[in-house]
């Protein structure tokens, strides 16, 4: 068995400080048992939240009259910069290439999505917040009613996902009687790769001999690289969702640390409060 001299991701900040620590020879005794149950303990927790993450989408694909299991991720594609030759030659890689961004939401039990935008368009939360409203309308146009219950997966960075505006967004999903209730999770950082990411390996691994001189074909491959996506879209204009919602917001909050968000909307009737 070969095993890999070096991670193919990022290492999470918290373990290669652990293991710093514990490769330290000059610590000992006392001090290294302390790093190593703090090592065993984040390793530990994250262990708990890829379990309840399985157990989240069986729960879905169980009872999707009740509940909603999502997820989605953001690839980093520059490495499918348009044109993308099968055949790379020195002539090739010394043209300029026009960067894109694909971005994939999984609704566990019925199907995935892809949605493919220029890198010219700011990244950020009007990304996540356009993803979700055109994914609502797919299933809305397939007949799917609306359940009480949504379960959201996302990445674990503040600028695209760990935002109040995307928590707006889900707040009035909420409001407006789309769901009852809507749980936001969050994987440790560094811990957060995900079915949305083997997602876009195989979907590498089907683009990496083909041709590709145009965003039409890019959405064509996709379609086609994996049996799950059902949908494939080029966003070629985003609603300025954050800059129409800032102004009627709290200042912003600190969400260093927060694993998870439960939205629910909160009824007064004289002094008692219902859910």
């Amino acid at each position: 068995m070969k095993c890999r001299r070096f991670h193919r991701f990022m290492v999470c900040d918290t373990c290669a400080k652990l293991n710093a620590k514990l490769l330290c020879r000059a610590i000992e005794g006392e001090a290294r048992t302390l790093y190593q149950v703090a090592k065993d303990k984040h390793i530990q927790q994250v262990k708990e939240d890829r379990y309840f993450y399985g157990m989240r989408i069986m729960e879905a694909r169980q009872y999707p009259e009740d509940l909603w299991s999502m997820v989605i991720d953001g690839s980093d594609a520059s490495e499918w910069g348009i044109p993308h030759p099968a055949v790379k030659t020195h002539e090739s890689r010394k043209g300029k290439k026009l960067q894109c961004k694909i971005y994939g939401v999984i609704v566990h039990g019925y199907f995935a999505a892809c949605y493919v935008l220029n890198s010219h368009l700011p990244g950020g939360t009007n990304i996540t917040v356009e993803c979700l409203h055109r994914t609502f309308l797919h299933l809305c146009l397939q007949g799917k009613r609306f359940p009480r219950r949504l379960n959201i997966q996302l990445d674990n960075t503040s600028k695209d996902n760990k935002s109040r505006f995307v928590i707006a967004y889900l707040y009035m999903l909420v409001c407006c009687g789309c769901f009852d209730e809507i749980t936001v999770f969050f994987f440790e950082v560094g811990h957060t790769h995900c079915d949305a990411d083997q997602l876009f390996s195989r979907s590498g691994i089907y683009l990496k001999d083909k041709d590709i001189w145009n965003f039409e074909l890019l959405c064509h491959f996709l379609l086609n690289s994996c049996a799950l996506v059902q949908f494939v879209e080029m966003i070629e204009t985003l609603c300025p969702w954050k800059e129409n919602i800032e102004q009627h917001l709290v200042p912003k909050a600190q969400s260093a640390g927060i694993q998870m968000y439960r939205l629910l909307c909160v009824k007064r009737e004289g002094n008692e409060v219902k859910y």
